[in-house]
């Protein structure tokens, strides 16, 4: 169990930005109406992480609870890991909101 913790592969927070490129904005405008948004596909690999990351901390900490963790430092990062994904999440859907008012903002 503790190797799922220890895995440097547990978060690919790059992956999540993949769609950012260019020759991928480009081709989700241009698409049909069933694509996704690249923005839209960014907020999803979030909470798809912070819900991964939730679950694993959660079976960390059933793990110690019942004396089967081997390691207790891996409910440690474990726990940092979830705490971390959440932090980024709530950071950028702050980021967005504000944005979002100020270009409200700008058509009044």
């Amino acid at each position: 169990m503790s190797e799922v913790f220890l895995n440097r592969d547990f978060i690919k927070p790059l992956e999540q930005f993949i769609s950012a490129i260019p020759e991928r904005r480009n081709a989700g405008i241009a698409g049909g109406a069933g694509e996704t948004a690249p923005f839209a596909d960014i907020f999803q690999g979030l909470i798809t992480t912070v819900e991964a990351t939730n679950s694993i901390e959660e079976a960390a900490a059933l793990a110690a609870a019942n004396g089967d963790a081997d390691q207790l430092h891996t409910l440690t990062i474990a726990s940092v890991k979830a705490d971390l994904a959440l932090q980024l999440f709530v950071q950028l859907r702050n980021k967005a909101h504000d944005a979002y008012s100020e270009i409200m903002r700008m058509g009044s």
